[in-house]
């Protein structure tokens, strides 16, 4: 059974969560009777969906972002192992496929002190995830339409540390993703 929430019972972190991306901006959509809000940026490489789930008995947020690649069911493997060895030189976030839609997606989780802390930190938390959702999508797409032979030539551990494939540096002072 959902509940469905009033104005008035949202957690004074999802009040917090809104503000920051009032604050800064972002569009976003709610999703009717939860404290879920939905957002979606055009980064360098693609289109990138996020889900902002705020817990607030918790005090915790989870951050999902999409990517745009579909993966057919033989580059399972592959893109497993690539999004690990992606995950070992992260320290925020993990990035996971879903063997159901053969969607990755990249989610970072934090928990809060205190709901004065949430804005700054909310928003980086998005601009993580969208960043990272926009540096993998040109290595999952080149993995996802490669051949048989170019796979077994392939080496991931260095086809992974290719720069040619990642967008350039945000503008800092631009407030996007």
């Amino acid at each position: 059974m959902v509940s469905e929430l009033a104005p008035q019972d949202d957690s004074a972190l999802f009040l917090a969560a809104t503000a920051a991306f009032d604050q800064v901006g972002w569009n976003y959509d709610r999703v009717p009777g939860r404290e879920v809000l939905e957002l979606n940026f055009e980064a360098h490489h693609t289109s990138v969906p996020v889900h902002v789930q705020v817990f607030g008995e918790l005090k915790a947020v989870s951050v999902v972002a999409g990517c745009s690649v579909a993966v057919a069911k033989p580059k399972f493997p592959l893109i497993a192992e690539a999004l690990m060895r992606t995950n070992l030189e992260l320290n925020i976030g993990n990035f996971e496929l879903d063997y159901d839609s053969g969607r990755a997606y990249f989610r970072a989780t934090n928990l809060f002190a205190s709901e004065s802390d949430a804005p700054p930190i909310l928003a980086n938390l998005v601009h993580t995830s969208v960043a990272e959702v926009d540096r993998i999508t040109p290595f999952l797409h080149k993995l996802a339409i490669a051949n048989p032979l170019e796979i077994a030539d392939l080496n991931l551990k260095r086809f992974l540390k290719r720069t040619d494939l990642l967008p350039p540096a945000p503008d800092a002072a631009a407030g996007e993703p």
